[in-house]
């Protein structure tokens, strides 16, 4: 089905992710921006669009691009605890007869304290593997790897974990995920995987990247921290 010039508007802008702070304080000339975005959007659509068209859209969809997140989420950040482990890497192996065993008898031979920092992910072709860098050569003599070293598919080396305890209510509430995400991607920051549990969120990123997203995660914390104080002390002023 075609895109409408709404969706297509949108699409466009939420790649856009630069402008989005300047949206928020109105500072944006809608008209231009709707002339840089039209050949864009009229490629996803494939016909041409009017200029009021354009802006008549952006309108349509500014408030959907500037959306606050909702207080309760600050709520959960303000209570999370951030951790960094470096020395990690990345592995992905081909799924063939008796790799993912051998896989999981490795992981169970190893102490509590480097299980906690390996994850296995499986897919119908391929397993992704994520494991502290002292464990790499145990890896690579699991038996179906020493018969096949093409299992070994890829390897990402000089990576880190960005460990977040996170408290059981984030469960229930929407737009966490994307208030971390957000601020390090603004950042420039790239993440290699995102895994989730009951208790913890980790971003797997670069080593040189991990001190800047584990103090923006920390700053980010303790901003959450204010913000739930300010919101707690305006619904108490509101009820006197």
């Amino acid at each position: 089905m075609a895109l409408s010039v709404s969706d297509a508007v949108l699409d466009v802008l939420e790649n856009m992710h630069f402008l989005k702070p300047a949206m928020k304080l109105d500072l944006i000339n809608y008209s231009a921006l709707a002339r840089v975005i039209r050949p864009y959007v009229e490629e996803k659509i494939g016909a041409p669009v009017e200029l009021e068209t354009m802006v008549m859209a952006i309108r349509r969809n500014a408030h959907l691009l500037t959306k606050t997140p909702s207080p309760l989420v600050f709520d959960v950040i303000k209570d999370m605890k951030v951790e960094l482990t470096t020395g990690m890497s990345f592995v992905t192996l081909k799924r063939k007869h008796g790799v993912y065993e051998q896989l999981m008898d490795l992981v169970k031979s190893v102490n509590a304290e480097q299980m906690e920092n390996i994850w296995v992910t499986q897919r119908t072709d391929e397993i992704s593997v994520i494991i502290p860098d002292q464990l790499l050569q145990k890896l690579s003599k699991l038996p179906a790897i020493r018969k096949d070293k093409s299992i070994i598919a890829e390897i990402r080396n000089e990576l880190a974990l960005i460990n977040i305890k996170v408290p059981s209510t984030h469960l229930e509430i929407p737009g966490i995920y994307g208030v971390l995400t957000t601020r390090l991607g603004d950042m420039g920051i790239s993440l290699y995987s995102i895994m989730a549990s009951f208790t913890k969120l980790s971003f797997l990123c670069r080593e040189e990247d991990a001190p800047m997203a584990y103090d923006r995660i920390n700053r980010l914390i303790h901003e959450s921290k204010e913000l739930s104080r300010l919101g707690r002390e305006s619904k108490n002023h509101s009820l006197i």
